[in-house]
């Protein structure tokens, strides 16, 4: 994953980007979430992606760094807190679940599925206690994506269209209201 994520970078940091970034993490040894805004970013990004319970905490001076969903599943207030005129939320814990994809049924899932186990209901029991705060940090924004979302879970790999088409629908009922926010001050009066 390091490696990747270096070649991803390219070795970037954050000061190489155009557009100003943060990071979220959690901070285990802070018992707090820690944005990241500095630094090399595939070293942030491979501490955002270290899911508690599945991948080992990164060491970042003398902090032991995990997921930022552990604490702050919809990190739009980092993004307030920076400055920025627009926030856009995307969250992609939803309360409900539809019974069935929009687009028609569902695809058969590959042959080798295997019953739940520890790390899934591990999964789904954080989500289900991210749910409240998922929902209070995405309405801080001034545009919240909500995807709705068919029956699945992060395993089922050959729904990967289905998901991807409910985030595009739910970002396109949004083009209105972000249209009308990329206007000047002065038109929007």
């Amino acid at each position: 994953m390091s490696r990747l994520l270096r070649e991803t970078t390219a070795e970037r940091t954050f000061a190489d980007v155009r557009i100003p970034l943060t990071v979220m993490a959690v901070d285990l040894t802070e018992r707090e979430p820690a944005p990241l805004r500095s630094g090399a970013l595939w070293q942030a990004l491979l501490a955002a992606t270290a899911l508690a319970g599945v991948f080992p905490p990164q060491e970042r001076d003398g902090h032991r760094l995990v997921d930022g969903l552990a604490l702050v599943p919809v990190p739009t207030g980092a993004v307030i807190e920076d400055g920025a005129d627009v926030t856009v939320s995307v969250n992609l814990i939803p309360r409900h679940t539809l019974e069935s994809w929009p687009s028609g049924p569902t695809p058969e899932p590959p042959p080798q599925r295997r019953r739940p186990g520890v790390l899934d209901n591990l999964l789904e029991v954080m989500d289900l206690s991210q749910l409240s705060q998922s929902e209070r940090n995405a309405e801080l924004a001034d545009v919240v994506i909500a995807p709705r979302f068919g029956p699945g879970g992060w395993r089922d790999f050959h729904l990967a269209d289905l998901f991807l088409e409910a985030g595009l629908r739910a970002a396109e009922e949004q083009l209105p209201t972000l249209a009308g926010m990329a206007l000047p001050a002065v038109a929007r009066g």
